[in-house]
């Protein structure tokens, strides 16, 4: 027992062991972010041992996240943050009692003006922002010239924490995920590797943009190779400023997937209109559908994003086999109070990729629509409240059993920054 504990802190620290050597020297900014979560649901948390069998499910969840900055150097600068957090669900504390993850720890250089390095665990996101898109482990520099920026990335998900990264490719991820674990076994994410290159550059008019990208990704993990999953993506976002205070943003993304000697080919697009309302720059109309390729049994295959990015509030499938149409509206209506409202509507593009374990799936592609309402109050610099609560009806479409119940969830956290 005591190898495997000593090879997690090998593992899950080795990114910050790595910019607390190279930012050693220089003066440093620290700080620490103290937030209290209350939730209420209808469905157990990821990775909770709670039933979730239709009761509400209570939870609570202390978080501690201390920060720190620095530049050490005339082009160097750091940032290091991490969290450690409690969960207390149904009618205990979860196991283990204090779980540690690294978030943004990200040590930069810039020889140039035009020209930067980023080592660490950092952002990233291919340019439609539906393949891939959250913190990863790696090194990615960008380039800038003739109006554009380029920017390539290499990075490893190996470190990540499962239920952060939510990386579900494939059986075996999905299987992984779902499984229990501790700080010595069954902690860290699928292995990944990913190889990014993405331009951007302003589009044709001066209120316009356009960005493209590849996107390699080889999977590391151990077993038969013929189970593993290898895929590229080559992804657009173009966005543009239309007058009245509209705007528009359309992303489409080609993938091709490679497992054991079989090609596939799936894809994905999304379409978003927005519409600042006239009196108040804070007013925003949005309309917003995600479209994703259906299962076909030829070459065409559901989509397979790289993480799983949740589509929903309440209702959270992937996109993968599962398309959406959005309707939101957010306003401010005192300077420390944000209110938000949104609308969506799930429907299946096949009727084998979506996966319920709660409910019957029938041969029907509408899965229902949800309903969910955030607001934030900052009533000063350091101390932030955010609150929302929502729910999703499945008897709004055809793919769930007549007797599928509403599924909701409420949420309230208190947040204060040292």
């Amino acid at each position: 027992g005591g190898f495997k504990v000593n090879a997690f802190k090998v593992r899950a620290l080795m990114p910050l062991w790595v910019l607390l050597v190279a930012a050693s020297a220089g003066a440093l900014d620290a700080g620490l972010a103290v937030s209290q979560e209350a939730k209420a649901s209808s469905e157990a948390s990821a990775g909770s041992s709670a039933s979730g069998n239709g009761d509400p499910v209570f939870f609570y969840s202390p978080v501690f996240a201390p920060w720190v900055s620095g530049v050490p150097g005339r082009s160097v600068s750091f940032y290091l943050s991490g969290s450690v957090t409690l969960e207390y669900e149904e009618d205990s504390w979860r196991t283990p009692l204090a779980l540690p993850e690294l978030t943004r720890t990200e040590l930069t250089w810039l020889p140039s003006p035009a020209v930067s390095f980023t080592l660490g665990r950092q952002h990233f996101a291919d340019p439609s922002a539906l393949a891939a898109s959250g913190l990863f482990d790696g090194l990615s520099a960008a380039f800038a010239a003739g109006g554009g920026r380029f920017t390539a990335g290499a990075y490893y998900t190996g470190l990540l924490y499962k239920h952060t990264a939510d990386i579900l490719m494939t059986d075996r991820d999905r299987a992984e995920h779902g499984e229990p674990f501790s700080l010595d076994e069954g902690y860290f994410a699928s292995r990944r590797l990913l190889v990014s290159l993405q331009w951007e550059h302003p589009g044709p008019g001066p209120a316009s943009s356009l960005a493209l990208g590849l996107l390699g990704q080889g999977d590391l993990n151990g077993g038969e190779s013929g189970g593993r999953l290898h895929s590229q993506y080559l992804s657009v976002r173009y966005g543009l400023r239309l007058p009245k205070d509209l705007s528009l943003e359309g992303a489409a993304v080609l993938g091709a997937g490679e497992t054991g000697g079989d090609m596939t080919l799936f894809f994905a697009a999304s379409l978003g209109f927005g519409w600042d309302l006239p009196g108040s720059p804070d007013d925003t109309l949005s309309l917003r559908g995600v479209y994703s390729s259906p299962r076909t049994g030829d070459r065409l295959d559901s989509f397979v994003p790289v993480n799983a990015l949740p589509q929903g509030q309440v209702f959270t499938p992937a996109i993968g086999g599962v398309s959406a149409v959005k309707l939101g509206y957010t306003l401010r209506p005192l300077r420390t109070l944000s209110l938000g409202a949104e609308g969506s509507y799930f429907i299946r593009t096949d009727t084998e990729t979506f996966r319920d374990t709660r409910n019957t799936l029938t041969e029907g592609y509408f899965l229902g629509g949800e309903l969910f309402g955030a607001g934030s109050w900052t009533p000063l610099p350091d101390l932030a409240l955010t609150f929302g609560g929502g729910a999703f009806f499945p008897r709004l479409g055809n793919a769930f059993a007549s007797d599928a119940e509403i599924r909701w969830k409420t949420a309230l956290r208190l947040i204060l920054s040292l």
